[in-house]
């Protein structure tokens, strides 16, 4: 075990009544390495440095904790009004936010004095006891777990789809725990062989998705209830990463790109929601050659409202506005068969591929047994 040089985790800094013994595990989303700033918070919420997710597995608690960057700092403090003139608020909002990164904590509350003397011994003779490795190895392999469902839900019901999930370094091979009778931390580390349960799963993220401009919605206090209670874990599809890097490219300027992007996300929502349709309506009728025969018959736009008002059944007006996904479209085919070099506003091509992001939530909803609502 070896002393860390830290100030003491943000949790125990925000005067939580600690019961059990705590770990600091990761941060979730803090930049380095490439990664994005964290999720979009409200100010007024992540002043509070809200607990946003709590998880209870076999003696432990998972604490999923949104860090305000100057919590405990002054409020006349000159740096307030600096971070006061970086904030931003989403589309169609008035309220105003920051994005910050997710600290993951570990609370053992069970067999607390067993553990507590073998930690104390062990910072006093300078190595971890043997007896420690399997509750830290239990800690990292379902903070690891709890974290990818935690991206993916705000990913998916929070609009937060630039986050990437947890990056596969160093960090995720060491705990920091905090000693409350030294007042100090120390980092417990793994067994040099040892990797977190699922560890080499296949994410399909692209670091790309990482710059955003086009926010869409703002974590507010309002949301603990959803957040805690997530649904399901939805895999992300092609449609779902196609979609994302449309507003990536979008808020690099490279709008051409964009356009690309969303057409391209449309087309192969509508194409997996027409060959589920096949299999429950028309079972046989899904093989690839019927698949095929029909997307080429129709154009992009004609499927895809095609495939959304045998979905969304009896509801009047639907959700989608089809004129912005075909003027996107139009726009589309001019970029690609005339190579068009005056495109439309950058509003007018935002809130296009907003509709593109809002037809493709709607048909992977379906896509994994949900039905469409408006």
């Amino acid at each position: 075990m070896h002393l860390v040089e830290i100030k003491k985790p943000a949790l125990i800094n925000a005067d939580r009544n600690i019961k059990g013994i705590m770990f600091h595990v990761a941060t979730l989303n803090d930049g380095i390495h490439d990664s994005p700033i964290g999720i979009f918070i409200s100010d007024d919420y992540a002043s509070k440095n809200p607990i946003l997710r709590t998880v209870e597995h076999e003696g432990l608690t998972f604490l999923f904790t949104a860090l305000d960057p100057l919590f405990n700092v002054d409020r006349n403090a000159p740096i307030r009004s600096m971070l006061a003139m970086t904030r931003q608020s989403p589309i169609h909002s008035s309220g105003y936010g920051h994005n910050v990164p997710i600290d993951v904590y570990a609370e053992v509350n069970k067999d607390i004095d067993k553990y507590k003397l073998l930690l104390e011994h062990s910072i006093d003779k300078g190595y971890e006891a043997p007896e420690i490795k399997p509750l830290i190895h239990t800690i990292l392999s379902e903070a690891y777990k709890q974290s990818c469902q935690f991206i993916d839900n705000m990913r998916r019901d929070f609009d937060q789809y630039w986050l990437l999930p947890p990056q596969q370094d160093i960090a995720w091979s060491y705990v920091t725990y905090f000693s409350t009778d030294r007042n100090q931390c120390y980092s417990i580390k793994a067994n040099d062989e040892f990797l977190p349960e699922g560890w080499k799963m296949d994410h399909k993220y692209s670091k790309q998705t990482h710059p955003r401009k086009v926010l869409l919605r703002m974590v507010e206090e309002h949301d603990l209830l959803a957040i805690n209670n997530p649904r399901p874990v939805m895999p992300q599809t092609f449609a779902n990463e196609m979609v994302a890097t449309a507003l990536v490219e979008l808020s690099r300027n490279r709008t051409r790109s964009a356009i690309i992007h969303a057409i391209i996300a449309i087309k192969s929502s509508a194409k997996s929601a027409l060959r589920k349709l096949l299999e429950e309506r028309f079972k046989g009728l899904e093989q690839g050659s019927t698949l095929e025969a029909i997307s080429k018959e129709l154009s992009t736009v004609i499927l895809a409202r095609f495939i959304y008002s045998q979905l969304a059944g009896d509801l009047e007006g639907y959700t989608i506005d089809w004129k912005k996904i075909n003027n996107l479209y139009n726009v589309r085919n001019t970029i690609i068969h005339r190579g068009q070099r005056q495109l439309p506003s950058y509003v007018t091509i935002r809130d296009e591929i907003l509709e593109v992001f809002k037809y493709v939530q709607q048909i992977e909803k379906f896509s994994c047994g949900e039905e469409i609502t408006n």
